[in-house]
């Protein structure tokens, strides 16, 4: 039973540590599935070599010439503008359906793990420690000096998260600062 209940324990951490790579993983997979098709890419080489040729184009010397590349890079923008529209919309729908399968996965592991360990501690601590709040800290298994798992899984979530809030405040302090 204690060896169920330390693999219960650590499924819920990695349960709640896997919700904060949810925007990394429906990002990656983005990735994936739109990259650029052939072509947007031969679009871009075009307008990348009509750009080139139009710079070393003289605009007095050599208007009409110069006035035409620069209607065929035009068109060519318009023409990517099209294809990245069409793209966004579709990457928007599929990643909100990715983002709400992921988070509605996580969630229905979560339940199905409270609902089977209802009735189970996962840690059995000394009753006096948790004196004033060892009811709600026991919830819902109920025995004194307990740590239930929805209690767990709240502790889990507020200690991911101020961990994400420390990490942010390290590598991206705030434009107030400078």
């Amino acid at each position: 039973m204690a060896a169920s209940m330390i693999v219960v324990f650590f499924l819920v951490v990695i349960l709640q540590l896997s919700g904060h790579f949810i925007p990394f993983v429906v990002k990656q997979v983005m990735k994936v599935l739109f990259q650029d098709s052939e072509m947007e890419r031969s679009i871009k080489v075009q307008m990348k070599n009509l750009v080139e040729e139009q710079s070393k184009l003289h605009v007095k010397e050599e208007f009409p010439k110069f006035a035409r590349i620069d209607r065929k890079i035009n068109k060519l923008r318009d023409e990517l503008k099209k294809i990245r529209q069409s793209k966004t919309a579709k990457s928007f729908t599929i990643s909100w359906g990715l983002t709400i399968a992921l988070n509605s996965l996580q969630t229905v592991c979560l339940v199905s793990l409270i609902w089977m360990y209802r009735y189970e501690p996962l840690l059995v601590l000394n009753e006096d420690w948790f004196w004033p709040l060892s009811w709600f800290i026991a919830f819902p298994s109920g025995v004194p000096g307990a740590i239930g798992i929805t209690c767990w899984i709240l502790i889990c979530n507020n200690v991911l998260k101020r961990g994400q809030m420390m990490i942010n405040a390290v590598w991206m302090p705030s434009k107030q600062e400078t």
